[in-house]
């Protein structure tokens, strides 16, 4: 008998080293300590020099300029590997290029003002809170409810105030100790449409650095029930017609500033939280009905674990609803008996519930007529219980368009609700304006976030969480490069961390790690090193580039990068495609940014592939010096061929505002069939706003595309 094939299951502690690892420790003239530990969990790991010839380099013939940027001068680095350079001067220009980096650039009219209020109006580098909404923090009484209020045709009722309801804890009237009204933007179709051609603009692409602190505006999981009970041929035509077309109906509407998941409830091609959409529907692509009997889900079921999975994910904070929507042709949502007064999640589905709880996500699910949730006495759907609804029938666009309009006016309350022993309390929410119906979950469990093992440190309980941490400002960047002597691919990971020294003290210090997982969760290769930092004075708070390098075999894979530094953590996951570049007719490495483009010697690895040093940075200055940087691939020892090479760069509008095409000749490709493409940004003929670089190369029919939005301030 066939059972369910094994889930990606999430990291354990015990595999965060690898096999085996390398633990170097180096100084150099000025004093600096580097400390540096590399494992490799794929086979033994190999700390050698990979030099290589970088072969034919040049400036590209667009704009390009000689003048190299020296060096600026670094903050002393007193332990540390891979830590680099910093890249800011000292006094206030230093602070401001730091918030620049925090406070990126949101796809929102009018895009100049906006970003140009962003970078500039920054009280400060301030970290989020720990614990959500309807999480509470240790010792609080307080638990905070999201609410729904709509009127008989389903629309969201606005303008309310605390006076405009009624609340009861454990049967006692009580009053809010908090009262926040949410209105989010809809989104928008000039943002969410499919670009006309040449009029590519940089909110159509997400950004290249993911942050942990990005102002996210909203969050969709779909779950999709890729199952076919025995006999139940119906339910899968419907799911590979309509359901799929719902799913992607969904994708279609989220812009690059939303966060996206899929998951399967048995053998999809998952896919976590993104802001890119080609991977949301390449997930769906992937979508296929298998007959599966119940015994070979799990005890919980397939559906279950699946929410479980979907709700894990999803962050308790930022302070936002979240939207967990369900797709079946025959199986519908699971009931949740509403426990009794002080009891503890007890049941599977009631963790489910717990967790949706901690996470503030409502359920909504879309089924074909006759496919509705059973509700014995007592229980009522998940969909129901979290404040969501069931769609059942024939699904429009509008009907879509509704769901975004009802998770995006809705009103948090803060519950005066003592204790966090775990126990459920039954609350009830009514609306005094006659008209008006209240949807809201029937109790709350007082629940905190699930603590960590004890046996984990600050560092490895972030990297191994289900949902990224943000008590500490983190971004992170990769790109893959070829390694010059096997099959194995080089990645560059780039960490920016923004740290700032205790009162009192002249230094701070942060520890990261950065681990690749395959798609079985197996952990491949990871690195993890110790920085300390001392600023100069006035320039208290810094955020530092930590450059690291890792070897992987081409294949897919989750990189996790985690920070501590002072007891606050941080944690930034991203999506890796890792490719065969022997075997691809024409293949390019992710596209570096650089302010500093000479190599980074601290990493002999990375030294070996890429010429530059990366950065995170992606707002200048005009009279700055940046720099783009792609390597170009063919396949050795076929017929080396010439590639044509296009650049665009793209104000908010779309328009081409610099173009250019060039020739990279066959014979500018090195014997290993590789060449480098290096461009200045024009940042001097630039108006201060935001931008998007398109790289795109062509070769007998073979095309490789590559973006980065970058930004000029004053």
């Amino acid at each position: 008998m066939r059972r369910r094939p094994r889930r990606r299951r999430r990291p354990r502690s015990s595999r965060l080293s690898g096999s085996s690892t390398t633990t170097r420790t180096s100084t150099s003239a000025s004093g600096t300590r580097r400390t540096s530990t590399v494992g490799s969990c794929s086979e033994p790991h190999r700390q050698r020099a990979l030099r290589a010839p970088h072969g034919p380099q040049r400036s590209s013939a667009f704009g390009a300029s000689n003048t190299r940027p020296a060096a600026p001068p670094a903050v002393r680095i007193a332990r540390g590997a891979a830590a680099g350079r910093c890249r800011f001067r000292a006094g206030g220009r230093q602070v401001r290029r730091c918030r620049a980096r925090r406070h990126r650039l949101y796809s929102r009219p009018p895009m100049t003002t906006r970003f140009l209020t962003l970078v500039a109006l920054v009280i400060g580098c301030t970290a989020l809170a720990p614990g959500g909404i309807g999480a509470q923090a240790p010792g609080s009484p307080l638990v905070h409810v999201d609410v729904s209020v709509v009127d008989d045709a389903g629309v969201p009722v606005r303008g309310l105030g605390p006076d405009d309801f009624e609340l009861a804890v454990d049967g006692a009237p009580v009053r809010p100790a908090g009262f926040s009204p949410i209105d989010l933007a809809l989104p928008d179709p000039a943002v969410t449409a499919t670009p006309a051609p040449g009029l590519l603009a940089p909110r159509h692409v997400p950004f290249d650095v993911e942050r942990n602190d990005d102002l996210i505006d909203r969050y969709v999981v779909l779950v999709l029930d890729d199952i076919r009970p025995a006999g139940d041929d119906a339910a899968g035509a419907w799911m590979a017609s309509t359901g799929l077309d719902v799913a992607r109906a969904v994708v279609e509407r989220l812009t690059p500033a939303d966060r996206g998941a899929i998951f399967f409830t048995w053998l999809g091609r998952r896919q976590g939280l993104t802001g890119d959409r080609a991977r949301l529907l390449a997930a769906l692509d992937g979508f296929a009905v298998r007959p599966v009997t119940p015994d070979q889900c799990g005890p919980a079921g397939c559906l279950v674990d699946t929410l479980q999975g979907a709700a894990d994910i999803l962050p308790g904070t930022p302070p936002q609803r979240k939207i967990v929507l369900y797709i079946s042709g025959g199986t519908p949502v699971p009931s949740l008996p509403v426990p009794a007064a002080g009891a503890a999640a007890a049941t599977a589905v009631e963790r489910v519930y717990a967790s949706l709880q901690r996470a503030n996500a409502v359920v909504y699910s879309i089924t074909p007529p006759g496919v509705v949730a059973a509700a014995p006495n007592g229980a009522v759907p998940l969909t129901e219980a979290t404040g969501g609804r069931a769609m059942v029938g024939t699904v429009t666009g509008a009907q879509v368009d509704a769901l975004f309009r009802e998770t995006s006016a809705y009103y948090l309350l803060s519950l005066p609700i003592g204790g966090a022993d775990g126990g459920f309390r039954p609350i009830d929410i009514r609306v005094k304006r006659p008209g008006e119906h209240v949807r809201v979950r029937p109790g709350v469990f007082t629940v905190t976030e699930p603590a960590p093992p004890a046996t984990l440190s600050p560092l490895e309980a972030a990297l191994v969480a289900p949902h990224t941490g943000a008590t500490l400002p983190l971004g992170v960047t990769a790109a893959v490069f070829a390694a010059p002597d096997g099959r194995e691919a080089v990645v560059s990971v780039v960490a920016a961390v923004t740290g700032a020294a205790a009162s009192g003290a002249k230094s701070w210090q942060a520890e990261v790690a950065t681990t690749a997982f395959d798609l079985e969760w197996r952990p491949r290769a990871s690195h993890r090193q110790t920085i300390e930092v001392t600023p100069r004075p006035g320039a208290p708070t810094l955020t530092i580039d930590v450059i690291s390098a890792l070897g992987l075999l081409p294949g897919r894979y989750e990189l996790r990068v985690a920070a501590d530094s002072s007891g606050r953590t941080g944690s930034v996951f991203v999506d890796l495609d890792v490719p065969d570049f022997r075997t691809a007719p024409l293949a390019a490495s992710g596209v570096v940014i650089t302010t500093l483009p000479v190599p980074y010697t601290a990493s002999e690895r990375l030294a070996a592939v890429l010429p530059v040093t990366p950065t995170t940075r992606r707002a200048f200055r005009a009279g700055e010096s940046a720099e783009a940087f792609v390597r170009f691939y063919q396949v050795s020892g076929d017929r080396l061929r010439d590639v044509d090479v296009s650049l665009r760069i793209a104000d908010t509008r779309g328009e081409g505002i610099i173009q250019g095409t060039e020739v990279l000749p066959a014979a500018q490709f090195t014997e290993t069939g590789f060449t480098d493409w290096r461009f200045v940004l024009p940042l001097d003929r630039l108006t201060p706003g935001e931008y998007l670089l398109t790289i795109t190369a062509r070769v007998d029919g073979a095309t490789e595309v590559r973006h980065v939005r970058f930004g000029v301030v004053r």
